[in-house]
C-alpha cells in the first residue's frame, strides 16, 4: 500500500501576492509626496497673486494646518482600521486627501484653501501607515524589507 503525503498547501505570501498590493500603495504614496512637492513649487506664484489674498504669514499658517491634518489622521487612522479593517480605511484616506486637493483647487480665499489642506492632510496622515501594513500583510516574510524598501521610494519620488 502506497501512502500518497499531502503537499503543503501554497504559501498565500507570495511575491505574486504582493505585487498588486505594492502597486496602488506605492502609487497612492506616490501622490502623498508629490503633494508636498506641489505645494512648495506653487506658493511662491499664489503669494503672488493679489487675488487669492495670501501673505507668507497665511501660507505659513496653511502649511501647518496640512501637518496639523496629518498628525490626526495618523493618529486615529489606527483605531479605525481596527474597527473597520484596513481596505476600507485606506480608501477613506485617498478620498479624504482627494476631496482636500478638490476644495484647494477650488478656494477662491485663504480660508478655503487652508480648510482643504486641512483635509487633504486627514487622509495623507493615514496613507503611509496603511501603506505599509498592507504590504507588509501580503508580503513573503523573506522579502518583507525589499517590499517595504520599494514602497518608501514612492514618497521620494512623488
Amino acid at each position: 500500500m502506497t501512502s500518497k503525503s499531502a503537499s503543503p498547501a501554497p504559501s498565500p505570501h507570495t511575491l505574486r501576492s504582493v505585487l498588486p498590493v505594492l502597486a496602488l500603495c506605492w502609487l497612492a504614496v506616490f501622490f502623498d509626496g508629490m503633494d508636498v512637492n506641489i505645494y512648495g513649487a506653487v506658493m511662491p506664484h499664489m503669494l503672488d497673486d493679489e487675488g487669492l489674498g495670501l501673505t507668507p504669514a497665511s501660507a505659513g499658517t496653511i502649511g501647518s494646518w496640512t501637518t496639523f491634518g496629518m498628525l490626526i489622521g495618523a493618529l486615529t487612522t489606527g483605531n479605525i482600521t481596527d474597527w473597520l479593517g484596513r481596505r476600507p480605511v485606506l480608501v477613506a484616506s485617498v478620498t479624504l486627501f482627494s476631496v482636500g486637493s478638490a476644495v484647494c483647487a477650488l478656494a477662491g480665499d485663504p480660508a478655503l484653501f487652508g480648510t482643504g489642506r486641512f483635509i487633504a492632510g486627514l487622509g495623507l496622515g493615514g496613507l503611509m501607515p496603511l501603506c505599509l501594513a498592507m504590504v507588509m500583510e501580503f508580503a513573503p516574510p523573506r522579502r518583507a524589507a525589499l517590499i517595504t524598501g520599494i514602497l518608501m521610494t514612492s514618497y521620494h519620488a512623488g
